[in-house]
Formats: C-alpha cells, structure tokens, sequence
C-alpha cells in the first residue's frame, strides 16, 4: 500500500527494523524477553520489502533470507538461554501524555522554572542581597519571598493543568479486554494497561483495539472483520481486515498456539506493515503465514459487525503505531510571553548601563569627595588607589543593581501566571459554550496561552466530527425527467407516517418525502414508473455494504457500511422499496427484497471499487434470467463522459445536469447512476483476459480492463446527499473568515468529499478560483503550480484562489525544495488550502511548514480524533473537540470544546479581551516598577550616586504587594472593552490581536517613556518642595520623609493610570482602588506609631497639615491626566496618518 505522507524520522530505510519474538500461549503470558541483536554494515542496509499478503488459504509462504536479509534484528526467546544478552523488557501498554509523574514533579517542574532567565535573575539578586559588605538588605535576601511565591503559583498552574492529562490517560489505561490465562485456560478481564507483547487477547465486536495486534481469527465464519479507523485517519468507513486462517478450531486453537513473529521495528506509517507468522504445532512442524497491513489492527480503531476477534498483541504502548504518530506534550509559549523576554533581556542591558553609569559616576564623586569633603569620610580599603577604586566601582555595581532591581518586574510573571489561571476557569464556565448536547464544558489545560487565542491567523480544521456530524442524509435523487425530493424541509415526520414496516422504523440517513414520487412510483403505467425503479435497484445493490450483526439490539441502521454515504443510499433504497437483505462473501451472491416481497439472488461476478483516481465504482451482477449486467455509480465528471450514443434520452440527459447544478448549489454530494447490459460472449471473453493479468503489471492491466467495461452506459439518473454540518458551523467560518483568519481543511478524505463539504460549509467561496495539486510525478505538480503562479500573475486586485492539495502531491513536494517553496508562497495568499488524503504527520507538517515560514502567524489547530492529536500539538494553539470518535484530541489539546461553533466565542470573547488585557498587564507593570525605581536614578544626581535609598526600607516591600497589585489582577480578570453579543457579531474587533495592536514596541516603549518623565518630575517637584520644610521635632525633613512623599505620588500615579485604563467600571474596580491608595495611609500611619521607623514618627499628622503635600498630589492628578490626553491623542494620530498611508498605496496600486 502506498504511504501518502512525507518522509519523517523513522521512515528512512535504517530505521524499518524487525523485531523477532517468540510466543507460546501455553507458557502463558510473556514478561521478561531476552535479546540479541546482528548488525549489519551501513552499506548492506536496505529497505524492508513489503510482505505479501495471506491468499484464499492463508498459507503464503515467507522467503525468510530475503525477510532478514541485511536488517537489523531482534531475537526475542521467553527462554533463559545463557548465550544471550541481559534480559530486556518490552514497553508496557500503559500510556502517558501528562508531562510530569508524582515523584519527578518537584525536580522537574523546579528546573524549568529556573531555566527561565528571568528566574535565573533573581537568585543573582538574592545572592547579592546576602553579601553584607553590598547588601541593600542587611544581608536578608527579601527577594526570595516573592520569587518564591512566583514558583509556587507556577507550580501550582502546572500540577492543576497536568493532573487533567494524567486523568485521562488514566481513563484509556483502566479500559478492559480479554486475555488468555493459561492458568484456568480461558479468559479473563484485565485492564489495557497491563498488557503485554506476545499475550493472546479477545476484542468484541463495538469495543476498541487495546494494542497493535496481528489478526489472527475471527467469529465470522469467512475469517474476516470490519474496524472503524475514524480515530487513526479521519475515515468513518468501515475497514475489511482478513484474519490468518489456521484451520484450527477457535477457542481451543488459540489456546494451543506457540511460534514466532518477525516483524517490522515499531514506526508510524500506519498504512504500512510487514512481516511473517510461524505456528510450530504439538509435532513440531511449522506452517509460515506472511503479513500486512491487512492482518494488523491498530490501536486506535474500534470492531465493529463482528462477534469477536482473537489477536496477538504486536506493538503495545507508545510502541503502537497510534502512539508513535501521537507527538508528547509540548511546553508551548505565547507571542506575548517571547514578546515579554526580549524586553527582559533589553531592560536588563538598560539596567546594566545605568548602573555601570551611576557606578562609575559615584566611585570618581568618591574620590574628589576624599579631598574636598572630607566631612563625609570616604573609606578607603586600600592604599593602592586604583584597587581602590575597582573595589569601591564593584561595590557600587552591586549596590545600584539591588536599588533598581525592579526594572525587571518579578511580580509581573506571578501575577500573569495567576489571572491566566483564574480567568480559565472563567472560561470553562461560560454558558454560552456549554454543550448541552453532551453535557460537556470548556476546558483549558494550558492557560499561559489564552492571549494566543485572540491573535490567531490561520485555523487549522479537521473534517469529520469537527466540520460535520458525520451524517448523511439522502434528501433528493432524480431519474428521468423528473426530480424527486424536498431539500428545502425535514421529512422526518412524513417518513414516520410511510413506514409501515417495523425494521423501516431502524433506518436512519434518510430525509426524503415527496407526494410527486409515490404517485409516479405507485403507478405502473407512468412514464417515468421504469426509470425509479431502476435507480433504486441499483442504489441496492451497488456498494459495498454488509449486514449488521446486531439487529437485535437497538442500532442506527441493520447495516454496517464503508462510508456514510453508502450507507444513506442503501438505507435510502431500503425504505422505498428495494431492501438489501445480505450478502455472501463466499459464494459471491447478494440477496434484494423488491418492493412486491419477492426476493431476488444476484450473483456478484466483479466489484471495481471507489478510488479517487477513478471517482465512480461498479458491480457486475449475474440475475436469475443468467443476464449479465454492470451497474455504476460515480461522479458526474466522469460518468456522463462515458453515456452510450444510443440508448439514451437527450431530454433526460439534459435534465440530469440541469438537477446536478441545483444540487450542487444546496451544497450537496451528488452521484450519477448508470447500467451497461452484457451478452454472454462479451463477458467471458472480457473474464479471459482478467484471469490472464500479468502480476507484474497487475494495476495498469486492470484499469486497462475496467475502462473497456465502463462506458456506452445507459443513465439511470442520480442522488443528491446531504453532509449534516455541525450546528452553526456555516456562520462560525463566515463571522472567523471576515476576521481575516485564513482556513486549511486537512482530512483523510478523498478530494471531492473535501471539496463538497468545503462547499457546504461555506468554507470555499464560490468566486474563488479553485485549484488541484493532485499529480503523482515531480512533472505534473511543477506544471500544476505554473499553472497557479500564470494565475496570481495574472489575476486582478480582488480575485481569490484556492488550493487542493493531496498527501502524496505532498510527499513529492515534501521532496523537492523549489517545489515546496512555490507552494509555500503559493498558499500564503490563498484563500483556503484543502488537503485532502494527508496522514496524521502530514497534518503536523503541514501546520510545521506555516509556523517555520510565516513568523508572525499564530496558528490554531482543532480536531476530534487520534489522527488529529500531532496536528494540536504542533500548532500554536491546540483545540480538540469532545467527539464521538474518542478522547485523544481534547486530552492532547491545549482547549478542549464541545463543538466547533463555540470556537468563535472561544477567540472572539475569551482570546481577544485575554490578549488586550494581558498585553496591558505587561506594560502596566514594567510601567508602575519604573517608576518605582526611577526617582532612586533621579535621586542620584542629587547625591552623586552614592547609593542611598530614597525610600523607607520597609514600606517599599508593600508597593508591588498590596498598593498596586489587586486592581490589575481585578481588570486582567473582569474588564470587558465590549459585551459578548457585541464582540460575537463584530468579527473586525477581533483584528486588534493578529495585528498585534495592544503589545508591541512602540506601545511598550511608550509606557517605559512615560514612566520615566513622570518619576523625574515626581523626584524633584518632592524633593525641592519638601526639602525646605521642618518636621514635628523643628528639624529639617529626613530624605525618608521626602520619599514618602515621592512613593505616595508614586501610588497616586500607578492607580490614576490604571482607573484610566478600566473599560468596565463598577463597586468592586472603584472599591480595589480606593483600599490601594487608603492602604498606603494606613501602614504609614503604623510606621508613625513604632518604633521600626523613627524617622517616620509624628510625621502622619504633621503631613496632613502641610500644603505642599496637598499641592503636591493634586498637582501629581491632575498631570497624570494631561498625559493621558496627550498620549492618547498622539497614538491615535499616528494610527490614522499610517492608515492614510496604506490607503494611498493602495490606490497608487
């Protein structure tokens, strides 16, 4: 089988390696494996040929020397054969996708948070702060405690978010199966978790595959089963996999099996597998069966219409092929956060320069102060003047360092950390994206990202289960003249008054009514009575649908078909009249039920099945009357190319395509119906040259001879279906595309499925252009992207495209840099990019390929299934949907969601005001610790950059902690620029985030600016005010006293700029910013009492009682506001004159 994906580590030739293991259910389960392993040269490497398959009887003998030959192998042996190596272990069944375990938590959690390099600063803090020769602290590191407190809320965040990973792999871990016990000799209910490499195991038909494991019987008494894949690659259809016929009896066989497997070294193509099987038996003989893909089911998928099955298990854990796709948790950061370093590297520079500045300033004003100011008493440690100085200068350094230590605000990353996490729950509590449906609410388990859902560029969408409910719905089918159906209502109810029959009442995927019909239908004398009934029989008999074993139980349908179309059409035949009843896939006959009761026999002479690079499927079908007929169905591109000359109806003819186009624009899936009539001698003479293909060229003699069969077709007319969306998908896409949000559908499906349910979600626009890479050959995909590029070269200002991409165009892209580059930029423009038939990797790369070559985009994946979990995880933002196809993608994902409507209230509402008021966080705070620690700076040059703090050394511990702290976190958490019915219908509002408007340089460096003039103006209007005022005592005011007054303005400052700030203004916003400010007057009035502070003493009342005070605050308000004014009016005259601009260029253009 052909791999559709590009090449990734694990899929070169060194790596398809073999395990060999040996296996004997009646030693029971296998628990230490020894080992030994050959290696083999570099040059002698080859890749691993592809087995061959089981025939009708099973027994394909493998060519062991050529299986083996140059691999590197495995020897596995349940023996304890002293000639082997150390006894190794295989893995375990148990998964994990938590990053942490109960006992490495605290070492691992602890080094990554002190590999952040703003951590990593404050312990170079804390180390000086202990030094009492440079201490600013008397040798107490007083930084620790806030960095403490920081970790810990870390911490905290990480163990709350992990431990809901952890419950989910616990959930898949205690699921249950069968396995044999030797003990007993039957067997038992163990949990997935403890299984084991070599075990023999029993799945039940709707349960899922616990492990990778080699088919090897089933209950089906033609060796067979069906499994659902949904969960591996996106399909619903339903999967035929042939067990290894070992003509022994069920139970009692398997309990006797011992052998060897030798097989492919655990990897990730999932389309992929080789090896071979050997029984030994009681007599020591040996019977050999070669494997595939076809004998494996994979962990991930699910058994469905079938009893039971018997498996070895192969590949177990993260060794399954399921898990190997699956990539691990990623410690993912926001734009915001890398935003956040940069500046903490740029403020660390600055600071360095400021201290080296005020270093060097203060040891020379050192030195001639020795001279002149003796009264000062400079202390020289020395009496080498220039080691002197380099020590006084180091000193200084470290000194000044301490004093302006908050230019780096560590109570930024703490306080961000915090709201991030109480606004997710927020989030999980909104009702507006509950799902009552399931009974499910928003989760987030990576909440440092919810700034990152309101810059979003580019949505990365899964199909099946996201996009659609993965339901089918026959609404329309036409035959002759005449169309039939009403798509514009539902028929439910009609249907229920039609159904007379109890097993019509099981029927589901079919939303048909239409008086018009019955009565054509019910009139044999009718013109168009023939033509319906022709259709209907063939809707019956041409597909691959198989009855379902579970009739007894209450199901959606009494089949089990490949595809929900098929199994629309099927039941859609079924109620008006045509029933398939059976079929028997080993005498090759299908039973009908007409709609008089009669039942008719057919016998299935071939069956072409559906690719996408036939796009149409046919049964050739042997009646009761020995006549010979094909019967096909396909799409209408293909089909109507191929009519007979004779034989047809223009009319009809002409009326078919004239109800393709109306069903076309619903947005429905359509399908042509078509029937050739065979003689005898035309058949066996065709059957001739079929038995005689040439296995060397097997595939192209065979299309040779199916393209002979199907043409000169008689039309039967055609269906139209339709792909139930999930609720309000349609005005989702709409409301994220008007945000300028660019859509990549990645599915497993074929094209014109994509294509269809791009159509009907209104993910394609119906002006676009639409364009298909879909060539297999470097040749085609270069003309095919020329073709593009002559279009975009071409095209006017407004025209769109769109791309088609498939999984095996991208392999050959993947392998061609000046390919992959065109597509790159070809795609960047594109409206929307389909890629359709892409593996689970490929989704990854693909979303890898924007991320590495658009840097600036943010990108966002969601998915519902296994095969969707390395696409979350690589993206920026990862969102699974709790869906019917498992758990895989929520647990994986950053977000977790009921459906995908409620993605536009996830970005519109929570991303949009999380990134406008976390992007104000970060400036707010580097704005409030500047100008905190700027009038130290200013206070320099009065002092000559002695050093001196201007601030009392205990008050100043409250600045970051209670006087500027609670009303940030209050707006982080509630202020709403605009209400959600505002925001949900204003998609234009959301394009504040992914152009970056409320956190970039020029904003950033504003707040930075800001803050230093008005701390310079704060330090010196206090300083030549208070300086000439006398205390309680008559005394001149201590510079503590001046600094009082500094810190106090200072408050007034950080609080007035964030009560500017507030969007949503109520009791508790106004209440936070009153205590902030009254908090201040409160502790000073305890320092005015005690004894800790003497110079503050008597000086609470004293301060009251003095105008400059007063004057000073008021004077403080009152300019904080003007330069709100000023500010504001200049950011927003800049933004009008650069859109004026951009408006002229684009005219000029």
């Amino acid at each position: 089988m052909k791999n559709n994906r590009p090449q990734v580590n694990g899929d070169d030739p060194e790596s398809q390696k073999q395990n060999s293991l040996i296996f004997n259910s009646e030693e029971g389960p296998l628990n230490e494996i020894n080992f030994k392993e050959s290696i083999i040269s570099n040059d002698d490497k080859k890749t691993l040929p592809q087995a061959k398959g089981p025939t009708k009887q099973n027994q394909v003998d493998i060519d062991n020397e050529n299986l083996n030959k140059n691999q590197l192998l495995y020897y596995f042996d349940i023996g304890e054969d002293q000639q082997l190596q150390k006894p190794m272990q295989f893995y375990t069944n148990k998964i994990k996708t938590s990053k942490y375990t109960w006992y490495n938590f605290l070492p691992k959690n602890l080094f990554f948070q002190l590999k952040k390099i703003y951590n990593a600063y404050f312990i170079l803090i804390a180390i000086l702060q202990l030094i009492k020769q440079v201490s600013t602290t008397g040798g107490r590191p007083s930084i620790l405690v806030p960095l403490a407190v920081v970790l810990f809320i870390s911490a905290g965040k990480d163990i709350i978010e992990d431990l809901k990973r952890s419950k989910a792999d616990s959930e898949e871990n205690e699921s249950t199966v069968e396995v044999y016990d030797k003990s007993t000799q039957s067997y038992k209910i163990v949990k997935w978790e403890t299984l084991k490499v070599g075990q023999i195991v029993k799945v039940k038909n709707h349960q899922n595959i616990p492990a990778d494991l080699i088919f090897i019987a089933s209950s089906s008494h033609d060796q067979i089963c069906y499994v659902e894949t949904k969960g591996l690659d996106g399909e619903t259809s339903l999967k035929m996999k042939r067990s290894l016929n070992q003509r022994l009896k069920m139970d009692m066989g398997t309990f006797n099996l011992k052998g060897n497997v030798q097989c492919d070294h655990p990897n990730n193509l999932i389309y992929k597998f080789a090896g071979n099987l050997e029984i030994i038996s009681k007599q020591q003989t040996s019977e050999k069966y070669g494997l595939n893909i076809d004998n494996l089911l994979l962990r991930g998928s699910g058994l469905r219409n079938t009893e039971y099955i018997i498996g070895l298990v192969t590949y177990a854990g993260h060794q399954t092929k399921i898990m190997q796709n699956s990539q691990l948790s990623k410690m993912k950061t926001s734009k915001n956060d890398k935003f956040l370093f940069r500046q903490v590297f740029i403020m660390f520079g600055f600071l360095i320069f400021l201290c080296l500045f005020a270093s060097l300033f203060g040891t020379a004003m050192d030195d001639e102060n020795e001279v002149k100011k003796k009264y000062l008493q400079v202390e020289q440690y020395h009496s080498n003047n220039s080691t002197n100085f380099f020590i006084r200068f180091l000193i200084k350094i470290c000194i000044w360092i301490q004093n302006l230590q908050h230019l780096i605000p560590v109570t930024l990353f703490l306080t961000l950390d915090g709201v991030r996490l109480i606004y997710s729950y927020f989030i999980g509590w909104d009702v507006m994206m509950y799902d009552q449906q399931n009974d499910f609410q928003p989760k987030v388990q990576s909440s440092n990202l919810n700034e990152e859902i309101g810059q979003v560029t580019h949505i990365f969408t899964d199909k099946t289960g996201t996009l659609t409910q993965n339901i089918m719905n026959f609404k329309e089918f036409s035959a002759g003249s005449y169309s039939y159906g009403q798509s514009d209502k539902d028929c439910f109810e009609a249907m229920k008054l039609r159904s007379r029959d109890d097993w019509k009442a099981n029927l589901r995927n079919v939303n048909f009514d239409d008086p018009k019909f019955y009565e054509h239908y019910q009139d044999s004398s009718h013109s168009n009575f023939k033509n319906i009934n022709e259709i209907l029989f063939a809707m019956s008999i041409t597909h691959t649908v198989i009855k379902s074993i579970d009739n007894d139980k209450k199901q959606d349908s009494p089949y089990s078909a490949s595809s929900p179309d098929e199994q629309s059409l099927v039941n859609a035949a079924a109620f008006l009249g045509y029933r398939f009843i059976d079929r028997n896939n080993i005498q090759n006959t299908i039973i009908i039920q007409k709609q008089d009761g009669k039942e008719v026999t057919l016998k299935v002479l071939h069956a072409f099945e559906f690719t996408s690079e036939r796009k149409k499927m046919s049964v050739i079908v042997q009646d009761e009357q020995n006549k010979i007929k094909l019967y096909c169905k396909g799409a209408d591109s293909v089909i109507l190319n191929k009519l007979a000359k004779k034989g047809n109806i223009d009319e009809e003819i002409q009326a078919t395509h004239d109800y393709l186009r109306q069903y076309g624009e619903k947005g429905m899936r359509t399908l042509v119906y078509a029937r050739r009539d065979l003689d005898q001698s035309e058949y066996d003479k065709w059957n001739q040259k079929f038995i005689n293909i040439n296995p060397s060229d097997q595939d192209q003699q065979l299309d040779i001879l199916q393209q002979e069969l199907e043409n000169d077709f008689i039309l039967l007319g055609s269906t139209s279906i339709e792909d139930v969306l999930q609720d309000r998908v349609e005005e989702t896409i709409r409301d994220l595309k008007k945000a300028n949000i660019k859509f990549w559908l990645l599915t497993g499906d074929k094209v014109e499925t994509a294509i269809s349910v791009s159509q009907s979600c209104h993910l394609l626009n119906p002006s676009s252009k639409l364009f298909v890479i879909d060539k297999e050959n470097h040749e085609g995909i270069n003309q095919q992207i020329k073709e593009i590029q002559d279009y975009t070269d071409s095209k006017q200002q407004n025209s769109q495209y769109s791309i088609v991409v498939t999984g095996n165009s991208l392999v050959l892209l993947s392998q061609n840099k000046e390919e992959k580059n065109n597509f790159i930029k070809l795609s960047k423009n594109a409206d929307v990019v389909l890629g359709c038939r892409v593996s689970a990797i490929q989704k990854a790369e693909l979303v890898k390929i924007v991320k590495e070559n658009f840097k600036n985009e943010i990108t966002l994946a969601i998915g519902d299934g296994a095969n969707d979990v390395s696409m979350i995880t690589e993206a920026h933002v990862g969102v699974g949907i709790q869906g019917k196809e498992g758990h895989q993608a929520s647990r994986a994902s950053d977000y977790a969601l009921g459906q995908f409507q409620y993605l536009k209230n996830l970005l519109f509402v929570h991303g949009r005001e999380s990134y406008r008021r976390d992007s104000y966080c970060v400036c707010y705070f580097y704005y409030k610790n500047i100008l905190f620690v700027s009038p130290q700076f200013w206070f320099g040059i009065v002092n000559e950059f002695s050093g001196q703090n201007i601030y009392e050394i205990w008050i100043q511990q409250f600045y970051n902690i209670i006087f500027t702290s609670l009303p940030i976190i209050w707006y982080c958490i509630y202020d709403q620029q605009h209400d959600k019915e505002y925001l949900l219908n204003t998609p234009k509002a959301y394009l504040k985030g992914p152009q970056r408007r409320h956190l970039n340089q020029p904003i950033f460096w504003r707040y930075i600016i800001q803050a230093f003039l008005q701390s310079c103006l704060i330090m010196f209007l206090a300083f030549y005010t208070f300086d000439y005022t006398v205390n309680p005592k008559g005394l001149s005011a201590s510079i503590f006293l001046v600094g009082q007054l500094i810190f106090c303005s200072l408050i007034f400052f950080s609080n007035f700029e964030i009560l500017f700030q507030f969007k949503t203004h109520d009791y508790v916003s106004t209440g936070l910013l009153l205590f902030s400010i009254l908090s201040f007057f409160l502790i000073f009035k305890i320092q005015d009492t005690s004894n800790s502070s003497p110079d503050m003493n008597g000086t609470f009342f004293w301060v009251w009682k003095t105008p400059v005070f007063y004057l000073t605050l008021i004077f403080v308000s009152f300019t904080q506001y003007v330069i709100q004014v000023i500010f504001e009016f200049a950011y927003e005259q800049i933004r009008y004159n650069r859109k004026q601009t951009v408006n002229i260029k684009n005219i000029n253009q």
